[in-house]
């Protein structure tokens, strides 16, 4: 046989299955990275669960009372940290989402991926601190995301909702400051003006856990609702 008639394949050839494998991986990667944020959006979801469990039982031995955050007491002993401690398991793993990308720095400095909200971790003018006083168990918001703006250690363990809507206007870039509206579907890194895409997890009184777009808790700031105002 000549060498010319030798079976072998053309550069063509070559050329066309790389384009094919390209197509092929262009349209499995983001279908791979759509499972896997959605996976750790259902392992966000557990921990919050998690949580909310704790803080059930927490309010259960202190005639309702909610644990206290590193703003509202000196001892961190008593931070919700260490406070839910006997009535989470594996508190540590269950405080950092799988998403935040400050998640190790978090756990080293005993910080968290979720926020008490301040309303349920001191009082103000007329407001409850206790679980069985709630008017609204399913309409309180009690944890939160943090924001990537954030420090990482313990003192970095609860909101401010009490500033979000103290001065008119800005309330949006406050809370992004405060709290992470995209922890799932947005980008890292984008300041708060761009961080309207996306959604995050939050807890509530009852212990429910629901998903809410950025988008609506951008509306809610524009429109000057304080959404983590516990219902009276």
């Amino acid at each position: 046989m000549r060498e010319s008639e030798r079976a072998g394949v053309t550069l063509v050839e070559v050329l066309v299955v790389v384009a094919i494998l390209a197509v092929l991986f262009g349209l499995v990667l983001p279908a791979v990275q759509r499972s896997r944020e959605a996976a750790a959006r259902v392992r966000c979801q557990n921990n919050l669960r998690q949580i909310g469990i704790g803080l059930e039982h927490f309010c259960g031995d202190h005639r309702g009372r909610f644990p206290r955050s590193t703003k509202h007491t000196s001892d961190l002993k008593q931070t919700w940290i260490y406070s839910l401690g006997p009535y989470v398991e594996n508190v540590d793993a269950v405080r950092i989402c799988p998403l935040d990308p400050k998640g190790t720095e978090r756990l080293k400095g005993k910080g968290t991926s979720y926020v008490l909200n301040e309303y349920i971790c001191e009082p103000g003018d007329g407001e409850s601190l206790y679980l069985d006083r709630m008017a609204a168990t399913s309409r309180t918001m009690t944890v939160l995301t943090v924001s990537d703006d954030r420090g990482t250690d313990i003192f970095e363990d609860h909101t401010n909702s009490r500033e979000w809507f103290k001065t008119q206007g800005g309330a949006w870039d406050r809370i992004c400051v405060d709290i992470q509206p995209n922890r799932f579907g947005g980008a890292v890194g984008l300041p708060p003006a761009e961080r309207a895409t996306g959604m995050a997890n939050y807890l509530f009184a009852d212990g429910h856990v629901e998903l809410i777009q950025a988008s609506q808790i951008k509306t809610w700031a524009e429109e000057g609702l304080n959404f983590a105002l516990p219902p009276r």
